[in-house]
């Protein structure tokens, strides 16, 4: 019976070890050949011409979702955490904590907060830093949060956007503030951080928020931030890439998982 021969590159030699092992478990058509190029971490497939049509069938399906995948566009929301981050970050001599920020919804009802003083300020990074370079369109970025102070006088909260490199180093994308004067129960503020032109990140960055409480405030004034049970967030323009981009590696190894199910599923019922 005739052969299909194709090739697949991976990046990671443990999980083209682990796709193959599968394939040749679900199907029994995943052969590892003798002459396994390590260098160039290529590797054979056989796949018989029995499941040939079928094949090229969920191929095509899966070429188009995980295209969609990659290059849907949208806003991406962060919600900011407890979660200390453990990377490198900028050097900021008054500042609170630094946290992570995720893109999954919380749904514990704790009341975290944090308490800033005079010209302190508190951090919150995406949690995973970009799998590969992205482009964000010019735009509001919305910086959203929930405030509260024992200030009988008006001072300034300000939120900053940056993007933070693996080192630490920072660049500044924009800067916004609001007032806030004496206020007992938390209060909504949303700023909108604008940018006239595209918003470059690179592979391994991360996006960084940052809010400082105003350096004219008194002592004892104290800007206290509310977050987790209080959604406070930050929100990317329209049409924004999806963060973070799958890698190509994982994009196969998503779409190989696909085909072994699928497969599973097709053999039996044929053998019914």
């Amino acid at each position: 019976m005739a052969n299909a021969v194709g090739f697949v590159d991976f990046e990671r030699r443990g999980e083209l070890h682990l796709c193959m092992a599968f394939l040749q478990w679900s199907f029994n058509v995943v052969k590892f050949p003798e002459d396994l190029n390590r260098d160039g971490k290529m590797v054979r497939v056989m796949l018989t011409s029995t499941h040939r049509r079928w094949m090229i069938v969920m191929v095509l399906i899966l070429v188009s979702a995980t295209a969609q995948m990659v290059s849907a566009d949208c806003e991406v929301t962060w919600y900011w955490s407890d979660t200390d981050a453990t990377f490198s970050h900028p050097t900021d001599t008054n500042y609170k904590f630094h946290k992570l920020m995720d893109k999954d919804e919380p749904t514990g009802t704790t009341d975290y907060t944090v308490s800033l003083n005079k010209g302190e300020s508190a951090w919150w990074y995406t949690h995973e830093a970009a799998e590969r370079d992205l482009t964000f369109p010019a735009g509001n970025w919305k910086a959203i949060y929930w405030a509260e102070t024992n200030s009988d006088n008006e001072h300034r909260i300000y939120a900053r956007l940056y993007v933070v490199k693996d080192d630490g180093s920072k660049t500044l994308i924009g800067e916004r503030y609001n007032t806030l004067k004496h206020q007992s129960s938390p209060k909504r503020k949303e700023r909108l951080i604008s940018t006239s032109s595209p918003t470059n990140v690179n592979q391994g960055d991360r996006l960084a928020v940052q809010i400082e409480w105003s350096g004219n405030a008194e002592s004892g004034e104290v800007l206290t931030v509310h977050y987790n049970n209080y959604q406070s967030c930050l929100v990317s323009p329209p049409n924004s890439p999806p963060w973070p981009v799958p890698e190509l590696p994982t994009v196969i190894l998503f779409s190989t998982g696909l085909l072994i199910l699928a497969g599973y599923v097709y053999m039996g019922k044929r053998n019914k």
